[in-house]
């Protein structure tokens, strides 16, 4: 799970945070717990969640749809969901 800041136009985004949790076995959906970071880090307008399951280096899920998050009245706590990635 990545935290960018898409907020840059015509430029590719920049990784804020970066988180992997290793699913254990479980199944998703999958209850996932953001990292803590201090607000006053956060500078650009357009925050945004990156979610990816990667099964033997694999992608096999991805998020297809943008989630913004922190700024501009954008919430704190998304449910982010995956598409299948080549089926």
């Amino acid at each position: 799970m990545k935290l960018l800041d898409v907020s840059r136009a015509d430029a590719s985004s920049v990784m804020i945070a970066e988180q992997t949790i290793k699913p254990a076995g479980r199944q998703v959906p999958i209850a996932l717990t953001w990292l803590t970071i201090r607000r006053a880090s956060i500078h650009a307008a357009g925050i945004s969640i990156q979610v990816r399951i990667i099964d033997r280096n694999q992608l096999k899920f991805t998020n297809t749809q943008a989630y913004p998050v922190i700024t501009l009245g954008h919430p704190n706590k998304v449910n982010v969901i995956g598409k299948p990635v080549g089926r």
